[in-house]
């Protein structure tokens, strides 16, 4: 079985239900553990009665610590020290061998256990994945910035080393788990850059098909469009893709901001129409479902990005953004797909 862990508040709830209905669509067998940070999205997921998941409450996993933590970081800052905290949690409490984090932005396409098949073939007990950031001028600054690895799919063996690893991050993140970029731990995932060095059995995950996110989406070109997605990585390599993590994508009233048009590189307008059509045509359809259970999703806002850090950043950083920008201004209608008509097909 693959156990899966993930957290997220009122605010994620659509984005959380929409992930479960993919896994129970494609993995053959498998646990969601949810960590709900407010007591709306926990009452709502105890309603539906979701057959492969279980509900933890907030107040199952806060102490003393994570309370002044709380208290004292954002919002997104306490939400990303609690990744590690929820991971420790499943593996202490659950009789589990494995445990992998995932963001409740993403929906799957395939079945996760090739990614575990993969990290015990190599023998490792900590899986890791990158972030794959296309081989432009801006390559460096963003791992400089967000760092060389993604906290979307971290899998830990409840094994000497995968405890070893996961207490490290725990205490990195307890520390200091800032929003601001530039800085030692951008996140919980700056991180991760020191574990091949500081320990053993540390794996990154190699299959193409994972990970395919705004930020690499330029390096596929669709191939099969069906059931089972395949895809082109780096014009030669042929995968099915495994899971697709919508970061940055929010729901207006008739539009939806995906985002993907902000980065660099050519991307194919079939794929992109074809993923996030799909994806928010679902997450329309789980606000249905919330709002029979009373439960409404809040209004979203744009988050700042890298536009926050314009002040430390060097000249050279400067130039750069300032040359990210340039896809922006040409394509940023292309950011707001329509979806009035997708709204209208859910009530049909």
């Amino acid at each position: 079985m693959v156990n899966l862990c993930t957290l997220f508040d009122s605010n994620y709830l659509d984005r959380g239900i929409v992930l479960y209905q993919s896994l129970e669509k494609c993995a053959e067998s498998f646990c969601l553990y949810i960590l709900c940070l407010d007591e709306i999205s926990c009452q709502a997921l105890n309603k539906l009665e979701l057959k492969h998941a279980v509900v933890i409450s907030e107040n199952q996993i806060l102490n003393d610590e994570l309370s002044r933590i709380k208290r004292e970081r954002r919002r997104a800052e306490y939400c990303w020290t609690c990744t590690p905290v929820i991971v420790q949690y499943v593996l202490d409490h659950y009789p589990v061998d494995q445990c992998t984090y995932i963001d409740a932005d993403m929906m799957f396409y395939s079945d996760p256990k090739v990614l575990l098949d993969e990290l015990f073939i190599a023998g490792a007990s900590v899986g890791i994945i990158g972030h794959r950031f296309p081989r432009n001028i801006a390559k460096r600054k963003r791992e400089r910035y967000y760092g060389k690895y993604c906290v979307e799919f971290n899998t830990f063996l409840n094994d000497e080393r995968g405890r070893n690893v996961l207490e490290d991050w725990k205490t990195s993140c307890l520390r200091q788990c800032t929003m601001e970029l530039g800085e030692e731990g951008f996140g919980d995932q700056k991180y991760l850059e020191e574990w091949e060095k500081k320990f053993d059995g540390v794996y990154e995950y190699q299959h193409p098909g994972a990970g395919v996110a705004p930020w690499n989406i330029s390096e596929y070109r669709p191939r099969i469009l069906d059931e089972n997605i395949q895809l082109i990585y780096k014009k030669k390599k042929k995968c099915n893709l495994i899971f697709y993590h919508f970061q940055s994508l929010m729901i207006m009233s008739d539009k939806a901001f995906i985002g993907v048009y902000n980065e660099l590189g050519f991307k194919s307008q079939r794929l992109i129409n074809y993923l996030y059509r799909d994806y928010v045509f679902k997450l329309i359809r789980a606000r249905k479902i919330l709002k029979k259970a009373e439960v409404e999703i809040p209004a979203q806002t744009l988050r700042k990005g890298e536009k926050s850090a314009i002040s430390k950043m060097s000249l050279t950083d400067f130039l750069i953004f300032c040359y990210q920008c340039i896809p922006c201004v040409l394509n940023g209608r292309k950011n707001f797909l329509d979806i009035s008509n997708l709204v209208g097909e859910d009530e049909k």
